[in-house]
């Protein structure tokens, strides 16, 4: 289980990393960003009297996503807590990150975006689909099978 535990903190070290640099890369390319993002939002800009304090309007929520990603990393912190205090739910823990992981980054991955945040959205699905690949497929193979053999040594 120790080898379990290091391989899902790595894949959600990959994630958060993956998030921040999708966060990094807003704010370097934030013109193109903010461009974007005011044209698939058209409906919340409409009443915005001018293009530089729409501008600001996206400086203050890309702030608020930076606000957001200490969060991120406090869940972090907080899911490292988690895996190690309930060592016996291990599996079950990384299976529903791992499919919510690989669920949640493709839906977003199939919303518009710019190409460098498809990418990585597709990237973070893919850790999600390798976590549940790597993690979750075998060591569930072996809990059955650890299942079946205690079954029928207590049957026969």
């Amino acid at each position: 289980m120790r080898r379990t535990l290091t391989i899902f903190l790595y894949f959600v070290y990959g994630i958060i990393g993956l998030s921040l640099l999708t966060l990094v890369l807003s704010w370097i390319l934030f013109s193109q960003y903010s461009d974007f993002y005011i044209s698939t939002h058209q409906a919340s800009f409409v009443d915005l009297p001018d293009d530089q304090f729409r501008k600001n309007t996206v400086i203050f929520i890309l702030a608020l996503r930076g606000l957001f990603a200490l969060g991120w990393i406090s869940s972090l912190l907080y899911t490292r807590k988690l895996v190690q205090a309930h060592n016996r739910h291990l599996l079950a823990i990384v299976t529903v990150y791992a499919v919510i992981s690989f669920l949640g980054y493709g839906l977003l991955a199939c919303q518009p975006a710019l190409p460098w945040q498809t990418i990585i959205r597709c990237l973070q699905s893919a850790i999600g689909a390798s976590m549940i690949v790597l993690i979750c497929v075998p060591n569930c193979r072996s809990s059955i099978r650890d299942y079946i053999g205690e079954y029928e040594s207590v049957s026969g």
